[in-house]
């Protein structure tokens, strides 16, 4: 009996622990303004600068917004990408 109890109270836990939603853990992605000086969650426009917000984690060209995964320089400016940091 003690056996059976100790299954259950176990199947239990595994449940509780295992069980949750990640859609509530699921992280959220920032995206900032070149100009660091906003920063939302849904990719727009800057509504201080009419500026395309950037993601955070990407690399941007300081003049014309253009953005990339990898470092480099930009394709249009010839201009280094900068890493997008956030606001700070």
């Amino acid at each position: 009996m003690k056996q059976i109890f100790s299954l259950v109270i176990g199947v239990f836990l595994c449940g509780i622990c295992f069980g949750q939603d990640h859609k509530d853990h699921k992280e959220h992605a920032s995206y900032c303004c070149v100009q660091k000086d906003y920063c939302g969650e849904k990719a727009k426009k800057c509504p201080k600068c009419a500026k395309p917000l950037i993601k955070v984690g990407l690399y941007y060209c300081n003049k014309c917004s253009h953005s990339s995964k990898k470092p480099g320089t930009c394709g249009k400016c010839d201009i280094t990408l900068i890493k997008m940091e956030g606001k700070k």
